[in-house]
């Protein structure tokens, strides 16, 4: 129930909301994590676990479904130390890993992704 954050929202106070997602989960609870906070208005999406994960076609799937750009990524669980920035090269380097000939094929469609995302991964992540 997001009931609560709803309120919070109706303050109009400057606040964004980001939505920390688990990479091991499959990718139909993460589309219903996604659909349930989407009333808030989310900013961006933060990836957790990814350091317990071999897959993460996910975190492709998701940005492009949901229109959402990506901010950080969560490689441990020393917070703040194992936070990263979802740079346009490590995104590559997270979803590519792996080259196969689907990937291959994808790849003009993740750099799009990431060339219509870039402003909001700045406006979230400021250097």
């Amino acid at each position: 129930d997001i009931s609560d954050l709803m309120v919070l929202k109706e303050l109009e106070l400057p606040m964004k909301f980001h939505l920390c997602l688990s990479i091991t989960e499959k990718e139909a609870q993460l589309d219903r994590m996604v659909r349930g906070f989407s009333p808030l208005g989310l900013e961006s999406v933060v990836f957790s676990r990814l350091d317990e994960s071999w897959s993460y076609g996910e975190i492709f799937n998701l940005c492009i479904r949901w229109s959402l750009p990506l901010s950080y990524f969560g490689v441990g669980r020393e917070i703040p130390s194992d936070l990263e920035r979802a740079s346009r090269e490590r995104v590559m380097e997270r979803i590519l890993f792996k080259p196969t000939r689907a990937s291959a094929d994808n790849i003009r469609i993740v750099i799009s992704l990431l060339d219509i995302s870039r402003e909001k991964i700045t406006e979230v992540c400021p250097s």
